[in-house]
């Protein structure tokens, strides 16, 4: 059995991961091992409606770690954009570069470009496995 690990996401992402428009994450560092279990937590905006007169609802779900596949970040971009919650690949790409440069901009590092061949993991927590011909794609000529 795996152990809990914290995954930061932002808002809008934790929305989408509590939605299930989201269902894998790829970071630069490989933040969980298969097993692994992490938090998300967000509010939600109801409409109104007799009942609830609007207002937010608050939901936490935990979420397990079912695959960690090393690749780069391309190739993320163009087979898995829709499980990472975007619409398109330059949606993911432009989100990933914005959420990476404002941690720079925290620690006060200059801000850089999206670098297609940047290395990485993908930590998947989808309820259903990872398509095994993505994975080979994700993984394939890979000297790391």
């Amino acid at each position: 059995m795996g152990k809990e690990v914290f995954i930061p996401f932002g808002p809008d992402m934790r929305l989408a991961s509590l939605e299930g428009k989201k269902g894998c994450t790829f970071r630069t560092r490989k933040l969980a091992e298969i097993g692994d279990w992490f938090k998300v937590s967000g509010r939600f905006l109801q409409a109104a409606n007799p009942d609830t007169k609007g207002g937010y609802s608050y939901k936490i779900q935990n979420f397990t770690v079912r695959d960690v596949v090393a690749t780069i970040a391309d190739r993320v971009a163009e087979l898995l954009y829709v499980d990472e919650g975007f619409p398109n690949p330059q949606a993911f790409r432009d989100y990933y570069i914005e959420a990476k440069n404002k941690a720079r901009e925290r620690w006060g590092n200059a801000p850089v470009k999206f670098r297609p061949d940047e290395k990485g993991y993908v930590h998947w927590y989808r309820e259903h496995p990872i398509d095994p011909k993505i994975r080979v794609k994700l993984q394939a000529d890979l000297k790391w």
